[in-house]
């Protein structure tokens, strides 16, 4: 059976990929963290050139916007923060990357590969 997400602020139903709660009273943002993958309420905090620490308020741990977000793409994710340095994609988005990048990695082999046996005959 799936899982029931709910705003942990005002305990509407909503989505796991939701960035902001559906209900009009409340629209909490929220964000999925990456240590207890649960959905939080984000409070808005200032950036200036780092990414703001926020603390789950279900597990505790330290975590940050997905640089995925920060470029304009469609994430809530939140990214591990632990130590002095926090790592730059949340879990669905890290994995999507590496995807994307074997996928290029492959691409270009393939490529080179046919330019050379065409050179070849």
């Amino acid at each position: 059976m799936a899982k029931e997400w709910k705003c942990p602020r005002c305990s509407s139903a909503t989505t796991r990929a939701a960035r902001k709660c559906s209900n009009s009273d409340c629209r909490a943002e929220l964000g999925l963290c990456s240590h207890c993958k649960d959905l939080i309420a984000v409070e808005a905090a200032e950036g200036g050139l780092r990414r703001a620490r926020i603390t789950c308020s279900k597990c505790g741990e330290a975590v940050v916007r997905c640089r995925t977000t920060q470029v304009g793409g469609a994430c809530n994710g939140l990214a591990r923060a632990s130590g002095r340095y926090a790592h730059q994609f949340c879990d669905d988005c890290s994995g999507k990357t590496f995807d994307f990048a074997t996928r290029v990695g492959v691409l270009a082999l393939g490529t080179a590969a046919g330019a050379l046996l065409r050179r070849r005959r």
